[in-house]
Order: C-alpha cells, then structure tokens, then sequence
C-alpha cells in the first residue's frame, strides 16, 4: 500500500528566533511495507511533541548536537526526528504488532519509520489517561520534571523552590511535584493567564509575571525572603544570574533548559562564581536519557497523582501537520501553556456494545444477548457540546428489564425508561473519563458520572447534564455509582422524603441485601428507627446483620408463612416498608401495617419476569388504616440530590454507613452480570468495570506479577476496603 506522507523540515539553518518562512511542508509517496528480515515498524502518527531544544538541533553549529545522536544537526530538507505517539500499521517486530499504540522517537510526519533501537514503549493501559499524558505529565516533559527535582534538587519537607518558565511543559510539572513533597514552592511566567492557572488551578504558592517586574533580583527577595533552596532552571540568561543571587547555602540548580539563550548568545548568563563557591552550590546540568532508569517510579508516582486528582496534565494542542511550523515559532513567543503537541489525527477504535436480540418476556436468558462491535472515531463535530467518555463502570439494574419487554407500562412513564429495540445500544449509568470534548464544563481527563451505556466508549449529550467527580480521592470510584449514586438517591428519597421516618418507627425493607435496600436499612437505624429487612441467603442475612447493623433479617426462603413470619418480627406491626419486591410480599406487608403506615414502592422485581405475581392488596386493609402507598422515580428527587450528597459522604467518611458493591469486570460480562440480578445472585450495587485501572508497566515481568497478585485476590469471597466504608463483594 502507497500513502502520500507528509512530513516538516526547514529550509536552512535557523539563527535566533525561528520563523515561519523557515519551515516547508513536503510530501513523499511511501510504501507501508516492511522488508522481510527486518525489525522495523511503520507508525500512523497521532501526536506529536514540539520542544524548545529542536531550535539548536536546527543551528548550522550548537554545543548540544555533540551531547547525543539525538540532539545531532538537522540539516535542511532533512526530516525531523521527534518524540510521538502513534498507532503501529506495519510491523517487522513480535514486540510491537498491528494496532498497537507506542510511544518513541517518531518525527514531525504523518507515518513514521521506527527502527528497534531506540525502543519505542508500548502503552498497555491505552483508556488510563488521555493518550496524549503519554507524551506530556508521563512522558519526557514529566520525566524531565521528576528527575530534575526528585534527583537534583532533592527537595525536603519545607524547602523553598523557584521555578522559571513555570507555565511550560516541564516547569508546571516541577512545582506540582514540590507542592506534594511539601515545598513552598514560587514560579515566574509572561501572562496574567499563566500566573492565574498556575495558583489557582496547580497549587503554587505564588507566581509573579516577569515581564512587570523591573529589578528581578529584588522580586526574587521580596518572593524569598529567606532564600532559594533549590532554582529549577529552564531559561538561563538574567533569570539565572539572580536566581543564584538568592539561594542560600547548600542549594541545588536544576539546569533543564536555556531558552532565552537559544535565540540569543549575547543572553547568556554571567554567574557571580563566588556565591556559587562560597555558598556551594550546586549547578547540575543533565538530559531526560541520563534518568531512564527511574522510568517506572516516575510513571508510579505520577499515574497515582494524576488518577486521584492531585496532579494535572496541562496540554496546548493544535492540529493537523501543516500547523507543526506554527506551533513551533510560538513557543519562543510566549504563547503557549503546558506541554504542546500537534495532534495529527483522530483515534479510531474499537468499541464493543452489548444489546438484546429479541424482546424478552420472563426471566433474561443469557441467549438473550450479544456483543457487538463497531468502529468509532473519537472525534467530536465543530460547534457540538458533546463529550466521548471512555466508561469505567456500568450499572446493572433491575428496571432495565422492563425496558427490553415488547411492552410495558414503565416505557411511557419517562424517556430513561423507553423501549430498547433489538440490536439497539443500551444507555445506563456509568462513570466514565472524558477522552474528547465539546464541552467547556467538561475538559478531556474529567471524571464524570450520567447516562452512559452498556459499551466502552459512549457518546455523551449535554442533556441530562452528566456530573463531572470534583472530589476524585475521596472515595473509591465505583461510590459514585452506588452508595453516592443513583441507587443512595433511590434509598434516601424514599426513605426520608416518602417513609418520613422518625425515631422508634419500625422500619420493614424487602430485598435488603440489594442495591437500594441495603442503604435503606443503614439510613432507617441511623435516624433511629427498629429495622427488620428480608434477604433470600445465609450469606446475605449474615452480612446485614453483623456489617450493616440490620436488627434483624429473615431468608424469605425458609419461611412457609410471610405473613406470619412478619407478625413475629413486627408483634407492634409496621410504620414504613421500602418495596423493592412486589407480589406477595407487599401484601402480606400491608396486612402488617400500622394505621397511617407508608409504602415507599421504588420496585416490584418479583413482578418484572411473571405478571401473575402481581400484588392483590387488601384495600380494606388500605383504606382503614389509612395506609400511603407511593410510587416514585428516582428523578423526582433529583432537586434533593445536594441534601442526599453531603448527608451520605458525611455517614461514609465517618464509617456509619457503608457502600456494598459486587463488581464483575469486562464488557463481555454484563449479560451474565444482569441475568444473576434475577437469580439472586448479588449482593449490594451490581457493577461491571469495563476499565481496568492499571498503570502503564513497561517491564513485562511487572505486568505478570500483577496479574498473578490480582488472580490471587479475587479469590477472596468478601474483600473490606478504605478504611471499613466499602465492602466489595467478588
């Protein structure tokens, strides 16, 4: 096959500041083939890295060509080799096969050639993080951060750090890695915006804007009163000078880089060597490939920070090969913020989809369902406020089985529960991260939570508003799903706003052990109330009564008699029941109830796979006792949901309530995942992950290690985490 390939290079050697004019973009025909023998691979380019120090690769003469073949001259016409990621479309090599995403030294072309050696990483955990964090806070910009600081400037607690271009790929990464070591740390930048983003959005202490500061020396006072512990340097020049002016004694310059050198010589900076001497200093030169052996605890660390909010891959991305020029220039224009890239094209992958193949009337057979798979483009339209989320988690819920019947009355109370028709994707809670947007509200990298689907990757409208997870270490993820989800609502709305429960009411819930009824019971003892829940296993009676804090639970199995068996749980009858099971069950309840008891009827699943199931109340029963019973959805509380928030992460924090969760894992196991609902399977909130949070490894052996301590793992029935408030059930 023969693609045109487009690729930049520059006309002549550049001296000072690059210009446009001194770039061209040429095209080449180039056959994806690769020569029997060999090891090479042919890469589709999907990002590409634009850095500073490319500008002394294109002089007719720098220092830095002799450091490093890669540093070496670019001569015109030549093409330029830089880092990228891509998308292998050929490959010679058992390492790197078609389809695989890499990460290595690619050029600023549309297809690269990429040999052996250096070799290029394969990103294994392609849907952790946004692909291009590959190449910014995980990639060089990250690791040239990391080792500067971690390595050079060996902060400690309390040590005060300046760092210059602060606003940059590697200086914003420097002073978020000081916060969290416990540093003061101050930068300097060239706008009111960067010095904004860089206090308000990543923690720095201060910044000032250089360009309004007439005497730099005296601002660094008035920022160090008490002196510079450790200067991460990437200008040189001025800022050097009375940078070193400032320290105290004992510090450490970490010297990365010297862009107001690069464009001008006479720049260069005139270091008074006696503080150097006299203070003794620490002036440490170094590149990015004296430190790849700290890779994995660099992309450990920094994977744990970014996956838990407190650190933030700030990106300038601009696009398509003709704008690689212009990109550049601008860096030495101040223009941009954060790593820049030039994004070449659009990720296309593969997303499975589960669906029914038939209307289902009864219980759900695993027949019933199937896995498909379609080509997507992750690619969001001019002028759209959509969103692409890649999903994480899925809810399984009961109700959703109404929605696949040929008809039902549920599929004409709300447009969230309409008809699902054969072969159609089927919308669900999620919680998902955001891989491309539209939207201001929610910027590539949020976590959100809303309607997602039964797939991998969801294309996500503006309505319903997902909500975008602000606190993301605060709780496990899958919370936002169960206990702070849909299904806490559920319980809380039901319980407070339709039960209205105050302290010594007896409190009956069918399906305790279920992913309502669970919260229920732990809402009802917390407000005081006597609580008696039904639960169809050992296992689940267990589990509500010795973690829960139930006072007392039945196996409704074992009872030949409900109504009986009610009468002796409840000898002074009932004030409130939480429905979640229909038939036989509510009305043996009601024949139980108190005067002026309530029914919260949130469902009725006993009824979903057998109409004749359906309830024959005793409305003498009713009427007499002047019994409310309420049906409701959990949309009609949604105006509650800020109470139900600060309510149940106050109980959670605290260890009073607890989220239990059965979390299966893979697209694939979603039809098993919902069958089991109505074979009484699970235990609290059924959860499917689709995403696997798993770092990227590079080293093979630590990915097998994982999987045999994760294998090892799962073969715990009952697994109690973060500190008691969750119990997941595997």
């Amino acid at each position: 096959m023969n693609v045109a390939n487009r690729y930049v290079t520059i006309k002549h050697p550049i001296e000072g500041k690059p210009l446009m004019s001194d770039f061209e973009v040429r095209t080449e025909q180039l056959t994806l083939e690769i020569q029997k023998g060999s090891k090479d691979v042919i890469v589709k380019n999907i990002f590409v890295s634009i850095d500073p120090y490319q500008l002394n690769r294109m002089k007719a003469e720098s220092a830095s060509q002799k450091a490093s073949i890669f540093l070496s001259c670019i001569s015109p016409g030549q093409k330029i080799v830089a880092h990228g990621l891509g998308r292998v479309v050929e490959s010679g090599n058992d390492k790197w096969k078609k389809g695989d995403l890499i990460t290595g030294l690619l050029g600023w072309e549309e297809y690269s050639l990429v040999k052996p050696w250096p070799e290029p990483n394969k990103i294994e955990a392609v849907d952790q993080f946004p692909l291009s964090s590959y190449l910014s806070a995980l990639g060089t910009s990250g690791l040239t951060a990391y080792a500067g600081l971690f390595h050079i400037g060996k902060p400690k607690k309390g040590d005060k750090v300046f760092v210059s271009a602060a606003a940059g790929s590697v200086g914003n990464l420097v002073g978020q890695y000081a916060k969290l070591a416990g540093c003061y740390i101050v930068g300097c930048a060239g706008s009111k915006k960067k010095v904004d983003l860089l206090k308000e959005k990543l923690g720095f202490d201060d910044v000032f804007n250089y360009k309004e500061e007439p005497d730099l020396k005296s601002a660094l006072r008035r920022y160090f009163p008490d002196g510079i512990d450790i200067y991460f340097d990437n200008v040189g020049g001025e800022m050097l000078e009375v940078a070193i002016a400032n320290m105290n004694a004992f510090g450490r310059v970490a010297a990365c880089g010297a862009i107001s050198e690069y464009t001008d010589k006479k720049k260069q900076a005139q270091i008074d060597m006696m503080d150097v001497i006299y203070k003794r200093i620490t002036i440490s030169g170094y590149l990015v490939s004296d430190y790849v052996h700290v890779y994995p605890d660099f992309v450990s660390m920094t994977s744990e920070h970014l996956n838990h909010g407190r650190m933030h891959a700030v990106e300038d991305i601009s696009h398509g090969i003709e704008n690689v020029p212009s990109a550049f220039v601008e860096l030495f224009e101040g223009v941009n913020i954060g790593k820049k890239l030039v994004q070449f094209c659009k990720m296309n992958v593969e997303n499975r989809y589960v669906t029914i193949k038939n209307p289902i009337e009864g219980k759900p057979l695993m027949s019933d369902f199937e896995v498909r798979t379609e080509q997507l483009t992750l690619e969001i339209q001019k002028g759209s406020k959509d969103v692409f989320v890649k999903n994480i988690f899925v809810s399984i819920d009961p109700y959703q089985l109404n929605r696949m019947k040929a008809e039902s009355a549920s599929q004409k109370a709300s447009i969230f529960f309409s008809r699902i028709s054969p072969g159609q994707k089927i919308d669900a809670h999620g919680l998902g991260r955001v891989v491309e947007s539209g939207n201001d509200k929610w910027k590539k990298g949020d976590l959100i939570t809303g309607l997602l689907g039964w797939e991998e990757y969801s294309l996500v409208k503006p309505w319903p508003e997902p909500n975008k997870i602000e606190a993301v270490d605060q709780f496990p993820l899958s919370s936002y799903l169960s206990a702070l989800g849909t299904s806490g609502l559920t319980a809380y709305a039901g319980l407070f706003h339709i039960g209205k429960p105050k302290k010594g009411d007896k409190v009956f819930v069918s399906a305790a052990a279920g992913s309502v009824g669970n919260l229920v019971g732990q809402y009802a003892k917390l407000a005081g109330c006597y609580i008696v829940g039904c639960a169809g296993s050992k296992k689940k009676v267990d589990l509500l009564k010795e973690k829960l804090g139930f006072d007392d639970v039945f196996n409704y199995k074992e009872e030949p008699d409900l109504k009986s068996a009610l009468r002796r749980y409840f000898p002074d009858g009932i004030d409130i029941y939480f429905d979640n099971v229909g038939g036989e069950m509510l009305e043996v309840a009601i024949a139980n109830m108190n005067a002026f008891g309530r029914v919260a009827a949130c469902g009725a699943i006993s009824e979903y796979t057998d109409k004749k199931k359906q309830a024959q109340i005793d409305m003498m029963d009713v009427i007499y006792k002047r019994i409310t019973i309420s049906g409701y959805l959990v949309s009609d509380y949604v105006h509650v949901y800020p109470d139900f928030v600060s309510m149940t992460s106050e109980h959670l924090n605290h260890g009073r309530m607890h989220a239990v969760e059965d979390i299966s894992h893979g697209i694939e196991n979603v039809p098993s995942a919902f069958v089991e609902l109505f074979e009484g399977v699970n235990i609290g909130k059924k959860l499917v992950q689709v995403l696997m949070f798993i770092c990227v490894i590079i080293y093979e052996y630590f990915y097998i290690i994982f999987e045999i301590l994760k294998r090892i793992f799962m073969n715990f029935l009952l697994k109690i985490n973060y500190n008691n408030n969750i119990i997941i059930i595997k």
